[in-house]
């Protein structure tokens, strides 16, 4: 796999995340958050992988959506 393509996956991982924080979809939040803590991430990333999984947590889905679109942001 190409980085592009490598990162076109990881920045589809991060909407499918954002849009389990959308749908209050705590089974789809987990099953994201552990997908990409399997995955070599940015160093950005991590701290931002680590602030959406306290999001879930803590049940604060705002905080969760907003860590997922910094993510989505950074890879754009």
């Amino acid at each position: 796999m190409k980085v592009t393509e490598i990162s076109k996956v990881i920045a589809q991982m991060w909407k499918d995340l954002k849009d389990a924080f959308d749908a209050y979809d705590l089974n789809a939040m987990e099953e994201m958050i552990g997908k990409l803590s399997e995955v070599a991430l940015l160093p950005e990333e991590e701290k931002i992988l680590q602030n959406a999984k306290e999001a879930c947590d803590d049940f604060e889905y705002e905080d969760g959506r907003a860590a997922c679109e910094e993510a989505m942001s950074i890879l754009a």
